[in-house]
Formats: C-alpha cells, structure tokens, sequence
C-alpha cells in the first residue's frame, strides 16, 4: 500500500543519493546535470518545493552529520576519477564555504566514492575508504587519517546507529558483508566478525 509521491525531478539530468534530514523537512541529493556536465548537491525544501544549490562542481558520496547542521562530502576536483586529487569536505547545510578535512593527491590512494563518507556518532570523526579498500577515521576538525581496516576492507561502509559498529563489504571475486565491533575501543582498531 502507500502513495507515491515524486518529491524532485530533474529533466536535464539525474537525481542521486537522497538523504532525508531527521526533522523530514529536507531533502538531500545529487545531481548530475547532463547539459552542463555538472555534479551538484542540492537540498530541497519539502514544504515548499525550493531547492538551493549547497555545493557544486565535483561533489561525490556525502553524509548529512548527526546535528544536521552540515554535510560531510568526498570532492573529486573536478577531473578524471583516476587522476584527479580527491577530498573531504564539510559545508554548513544552511550553505557558505566548504573546508578541506583531508586531501589525498595520490591517486593510487584516492577516496573511494562508492565507499562513501560516515559520520561517527558524536559527529567528531569521519570514515571514509581509499581506493584499495583501506577504511580510514579522519577527524571531523581536519588532520591525519588512520587506517582501522584494510586492505580490500571496504565498499558499501555503514555506521551503526549506536557508533560502535560498522559494516562493510569486502572481497574481489567471492564478496561478503562484515561486521566490525568496538569501533571506539582505544588502540584496538575493533574486533571484526
């Protein structure tokens, strides 16, 4: 049962990766702009129907952060997937400038886009995935990323609700979905199941 409702639409492109906020209010998403050649991510206001325009130009996987005051996002610098310098970026959702947390310009080492990007549950850390699989926390302040799993560890990475998990596909030919626990556990990386 139910009623399908179409809430955006775009005839000159595709709309991606929506992410509803927790008031039900806004609607995030993606979209790839095919005249123009152009990735953007958008909020719409669902009361209204207006949409603005948070961040444009190479923006790839993002999450909403847990206050919902700012979205986390990996940038592709606008080149080519393989050669372009990838980043994270945060933005207010209210809109302005966005700041660099991390930058990788190896791109052997780039951030994976269908990886994604998490938010911890405090909204202090942010995962990501680098091209090789290796599931890396960074701060949400900006730093040094560490390494808490890897190598071909990570596609698909979810955060548990209650921070201490995540899950993760993992595998080349046989794939399988992991579960790794204690997250937050000082100095043991977590426990993988």
């Amino acid at each position: 049962g139910g009623t399908k409702i179409i809430v955006a639409n775009d005839s000159s492109g595709v709309v991606r990766s929506p992410v509803l906020a927790d008031d039900g209010l806004t609607l995030y998403y993606r979209r790839w702009n095919t005249k123009a050649s152009q990735l953007s991510l958008v909020a719409r206001d669902l009361s209204t129907g207006a949409e603005r325009v948070i961040s444009c130009c190479g923006t790839g996987a993002f999450a909403l952060s847990p206050d919902g005051q700012s979205v986390a996002f990996v940038n592709r610098g606008g080149g080519a997937f393989a050669t372009s310098p990838t980043s994270i970026q945060i933005i207010p959702t209210a809109g302005g400038a966005s700041r660099t947390v991390y930058m990788e310009s190896i791109p052997t080492e780039a951030i994976q886009d269908g990886g994604g990007v998490k938010w911890s549950k405090d909204g202090r850390q942010l995962l990501f995935v680098r091209m090789g699989g290796d599931v890396m926390v960074v701060p949400a302040a900006g730093g040094t990323p560490r390494k808490i799993l890897g190598p071909d560890a990570g596609y698909g990475l979810h955060l548990h609700a209650d921070g201490r998990r995540i899950m993760y596909t993992a595998g080349n030919y046989k794939s399988e979905v992991w579960v790794m626990e204690n997250l937050d556990a000082p100095g043991t990386g977590g426990t993988n199941k």
